[in-house]
């Protein structure tokens, strides 16, 4: 590739991941040092968590995971930016709570019980 500022060959281009993680200036020209791809990531606007709309605030999406979690785990892996360790903790701890959830059984009363009630009227005039 081409560099436009001098127009030599030896130009390195850094992944863009790197660029925008580091924010630093690497040169991607080896010649003259012109390093335009660092200059278009750099300004880029980074949102606070108000300026985020409802859906994708961290404490919307801590609720969903608490109150409705199929819904906050969708949330969490679209639009949290939290690191994936602590996504894949909180995606297997809902895994082994809901299983845990689905593996305690109802106790169910197999004994049946005669709810007729006896009074004395009743009786009396069966007698």
């Amino acid at each position: 590739m081409k560099c436009p500022k001098c127009g030599s060959e030896n130009i390195n281009i850094p992944p863009v991941a790197d660029i925008i993680a580091n924010q630093k200036k690497t040169a991607l020209c080896q010649n003259c040092g012109f390093n335009d791809a660092v200059t278009k990531f750099q300004d880029l606007p980074i949102k606070t968590d108000k300026e985020k709309p409802i859906y994708q605030r961290t404490k919307t999406i801590i609720g969903f995971l608490i109150f409705f979690f199929l819904v906050g785990l969708f949330l969490m892996w679209k639009y949290a930016d939290w690191h994936k360790s602590i996504k894949w903790g909180i995606t297997v701890l809902m895994l082994i709570l809901l299983i845990i959830a689905m593996a305690i059984e109802e106790p169910t009363d197999t004994s049946t019980v005669n709810t007729t009630k006896v009074t004395p009227e009743i009786s009396a005039l069966q007698m």
